[in-house]
């Protein structure tokens, strides 16, 4: 549920970036929340937390990842969490 809300939220801040996604949005969902899961299990991991990030990165590389992108995502995932958490 978390991980549906999250792309919601991302795709009405921007609507066209679901073209990036090819995957159906249930698998994405899962993906991304077992992703933040172990990035959050890291936080007091920093050689785990490094691989974490790098994998992460070289996931994405045939994608066009831009700052304006992730700023989008990013502000999605903290204005969804600042609102289900008050």
């Amino acid at each position: 549920a978390a991980g549906e809300a999250i792309y919601g939220a991302l795709f009405d801040s921007a609507p066209s970036s679901q073209s990036l996604f090819k995957t159906p949005r249930a698998v994405m969902a899962m993906r991304f929340m077992n992703g933040l899961s172990s990035l959050v299990c890291a936080l007091t991991d920093p050689k785990a937390m490094k691989i974490l990030v790098e994998t992460l990165g070289f996931q994405h590389l045939d994608l066009e990842v831009t700052t304006p992108r992730v700023i989008c995502f990013r502000d999605a995932i903290v204005d969804l969490l600042a609102v289900e958490m008050g």
